[in-house]
């Protein structure tokens, strides 16, 4: 009996122990959900690398004043350099005796900027086609190191260009129906129209040049011409800096009114594209109602749409989809480690096992006695 009392004091002992252990386990991964969020208590290494920006900024010579918001790229190249022992900055064993020096390139301009992920160290950047289509570089090199102190760097690369004396003008054309301002005609009608450089106040040309007739001449000729413009075709002119004064000519041709017929406009370095345009209208002759559709007729001919019939789909049985539940595979079933609850049940369901084996035996040695 003594024997027997042994053996159960010795499985209960080890039950314990083991429910023990359990409680531990549960306790250790709450502490680590409600500390790192996560039921790994690892952790996370350091970071061992960083990023590298690369910016571009393009300036006229001589201007600081008027940024050109340039958008021609420019290549460059980078490459690790070497420390004072003769070592990479970041050492990579796994690579050789003498590993590689790291490298690579990259394309950057005003509207944008590469960001470039590189293990922490020392690099060299530099921009290759300083001097290409009239660039001029001012700052074309940079040092940069990252490390874990400073892992996000920013860079910028400098250039310059010649500063511009002419522009361009675009000349625009808007028809419109007599009255009418939520339907656009689409009109492809030709307009013609003229421009002339203006006088400043001084009687001399916005821009002077001498070199247009030999000779000295006091009255500078004006610059001047001539274009067609419609809806459809939108001319671009490039002239000098100065002021122009452009005029429809044929405004009342073919039943057209002018609204606008003419505009003046100054080319500058700080407005170096501008846009204007005339305005016309024609008459609406008739609005003919065709059941919810409004059509509008004008002296432009327009082409008639018509609808295309709708045919009706063949009735079709209803079919009644089958929908078979699908078994889940009790291996596919895997107990989350961060459902405290379900452990926490299991735990009551071993300590009651527990004190239910005790009890047995209990009995069983008081009816061997």
């Amino acid at each position: 009996m003594n024997v027997r009392k042994f053996k159960w004091s010795r499985a209960l002992a080890l039950f314990l122990a083991m429910t023990m252990v359990m409680m531990y386990s549960v306790t250790m991964m709450s502490f680590a959900e409600e500390v790192d969020g996560v039921t790994n208590i690892e952790k996370t290494p350091p970071p061992t690398v960083g990023t590298i920006t690369v910016t571009k900024d393009v300036k006229y010579e001589g201007e600081t004043s008027v940024n050109p918001n340039d958008s021609h790229p420019f290549a460059f190249t980078y490459v690790q350099e070497v420390n004072a022992h003769g070592e990479n900055d970041v050492v990579e064993t796994e690579r050789e005796q003498h590993p590689p020096l790291l490298s690579g390139s990259g394309i950057v301009s005003e509207t944008s900027s590469p960001s470039i992920t590189l293990p922490f160290g020392t690099y060299l950047f530099t921009e290759t086609e300083v001097d290409d289509d009239n660039y001029k570089g001012e700052k074309t090199s940079f040092k940069v190191k990252i490390d874990s102190g400073d892992r996000n760097k920013e860079i910028k690369f400098i250039n310059t260009k010649p500063t511009p004396t002419e522009g361009s003008i675009t000349v625009m054309k808007d028809v419109q129906y007599e009255g009418e301002t939520q339907v656009n005609p689409n009109d492809s009608h030709p307009f013609e129209f003229t421009y002339v450089e203006k006088s400043n106040g001084h009687e001399e040309n916005d821009r002077v040049e001498t070199d247009r007739r030999p000779g000295p001449h006091p009255d500078p000729i004006l610059l001047s011409g001539s274009g067609i413009v419609s809806e459809t075709s939108s001319p671009s002119i490039t002239l000098p800096f100065g002021t122009y004064l452009f005029t429809e000519t044929d405004v009342e041709g073919d039943n057209y009114t002018g609204v606008t017929t003419s505009f003046s406009v100054t080319v500058s370095l700080e407005n170096l594209n501008p846009t204007d345009g005339f305005i016309n209208s024609k008459p609406l002759d008739t609005i003919v109602e065709t059941g919810r559709t409004t059509t509008l007729r004008s002296s432009t001919p327009v082409t008639p749409v018509i609808p295309e019939p709708v045919v009706p789909l063949a009735d079709l049985p209803a079919v009644t989809p089958v929908i078979t539940d699908q078994p889940t595979p009790l291996a596919d079933v895997v107990p989350q480690t961060s459902d405290t609850g379900n452990i926490w049940l299991l735990l009551a369901l071993m300590l009651g096992s527990g004190a239910g084996i005790a009890v047995v035996g209990r009995k069983k040695q008081i009816n061997g006695k």
